[in-house]
């Protein structure tokens, strides 16, 4: 199973319909299964960003594919140029992820364990960052 790096030039929508069908399906699936969890968007991105990576596992099912004779081998080549891409941009992905939730100033709640006048200061100035206080 040798790759021929010819094919990604030669074939690129071959390559782009690969890349889309198994990590943007897998990290689509991912991410709403994670959100109708009702988890938080970061962590919905996070599961589907580490899911879209394609692993070596693929390689071995290609393989096995193309010897039972079910998969073509210009299959098998866009597969493993999808793979080759998905690892590749995986590391990426999880940087420009960091970079949009420190963009986006990730609001963290609080819970305040007093009742005294500071704690309605407190409240206040949580509220006016957007994070919310339970007293």
């Amino acid at each position: 199973m040798l790759f021929d790096p010819a094919f990604v030039l030669a074939e690129p929508i071959k390559v782009l319909i690969a890349l889309g069908i198994v990590p943007g399906r897998e990290a689509a699936v991912a991410l709403a299964i994670v959100l109708l969890l009702r988890d938080t968007r970061k962590t919905a991105a996070t599961v589907a960003i580490g899911l879209a990576q394609i692993g070596e596992f693929s390689f071995i099912l290609g393989a096995l594919g193309t010897q039972l004779g079910v998969l073509p081998s210009e299959a098998l080549d866009a597969l493993i140029a999808a793979a080759l891409v998905s690892i590749a941009v995986n590391p990426l992905l999880f940087k420009a992820l960091a970079w949009f939730a420190r963009r986006a100033g990730t609001r963290t709640g609080a819970v305040v364990h007093t009742f005294d006048r500071s704690a309605g200061r407190s409240r206040k100035c949580l509220a006016a960052r957007g994070a919310p206080a339970v007293l």
